[in-house]
């Protein structure tokens, strides 16, 4: 298992078709590529993400599209596995009864791990609902 640090960091908009992956981010270039594929936005006041890369790979989740708020993604879990990074990844949508906002929005998550020089990231993606009061 690796120890890994969550980035709060917030985005705006994404690329509608794109479902569930994970991205491996190990330059600044490979950052705006994929910021770019997915059409993400930084929000004010994220971090200047270019600094954690001088000892850091970074590992973006992203949750795809979803048509209302109350969508929340967690990394649980990054393991090694021979030259592959499996990252564990919950996404736990509103119930039914659930109150959310009407508005599509796009869970993601950037975690930061010791560098690594794997090419290889597997997605383990598991969905679950949410059930409110």
């Amino acid at each position: 298992m690796i120890i890994f640090e969550n980035l709060q960091v917030r985005y705006d908009g994404a690329d509608p078709k794109q479902g569930p992956n994970a991205y491996l981010i190990n330059s600044e270039e490979r950052l705006r590529d994929v910021l770019t594929a997915l059409q993400l936005t930084s929000r004010i006041g994220n971090p200047d993400l270019t600094p954690y890369l001088n000892d850091y790979t970074l590992i973006l989740v992203y949750g795809g599209i979803r048509k209302t708020g109350g969508h929340r993604l967690y990394v649980t879990k990054i393991m090694q596995r021979k030259r592959e990074l499996v990252v564990r990844a919950r996404l736990l949508q509103p119930g039914p009864n659930c109150n959310t906002t009407a508005a599509i929005t796009h869970p993601l998550q950037i975690i930061a791990v010791p560098k690594n020089a794997t090419r290889r990231l597997t997605l383990d993606f598991l969905e679950s609902t949410q059930h409110c009061k």
